[in-house]
């Protein structure tokens, strides 16, 4: 439909915003493209970005647990879709959320950021090892922290923010 391919474009302009780490600019756009496409009968396609991007944008403002419903309802958009690399993206974003970025916050879910963070990983060598991954390496691997757990491990958190 010619309003899916705008919110589309919407979406990608979102996107590119958020590499410039212009954030509060996306709101405006989120907000179009739920005119174009109403989020209740949004194609899953859309729908992961559409989540994926609210998410970043909730989650710059502090607003951890709307960022990972965010996250999740992209993953399941994703996993509907069937997009591997989509998957890993949501399930990054979800990781960041749940552990604040890490910031300080009391209701963090360490165990679950980590179960995300590793779930993102496996995806990933499945992709690899399946001679996929090149494309998504350079991808996923545009902003990098490592996250601190209190069983003594870490994880390297990845941020996709294009695709």
């Amino acid at each position: 439909a010619p309003a899916d391919a705008v919110a589309a474009a919407l979406l990608e302009q979102g996107q590119a915003l958020a590499v410039v780490n212009r954030l509060q600019d996306i709101p405006p756009l989120l907000d179009r493209v739920r005119v174009l496409s109403p989020v209740s009968g949004m194609p899953d396609e859309l729908r992961e970005r559409y989540e994926w991007l609210s998410g970043w944008v909730a989650l710059n403002v502090g607003e951890r647990r709307e960022a990972r419903a965010h996250f999740g309802r992209a993953l399941e958009a994703a996993r509907r879709a069937g997009d591997i690399g989509a998957q890993v993206r949501a399930l990054y974003g979800r990781s960041a959320s749940e552990t604040f970025v890490n910031r300080v916050a009391p209701d963090r879910d360490r165990a679950a950021a980590l179960r995300d963070h590793r779930e993102a990983a496996r995806l990933l060598e499945n992709l690899i090892h399946f001679g996929r991954a090149w494309h998504w390496v350079s991808i996923v691997c545009w902003g990098c922290c490592t996250v601190q757990f209190d069983d003594g491990t870490s994880g390297q958190a990845r941020v996709s923010i294009v695709s």
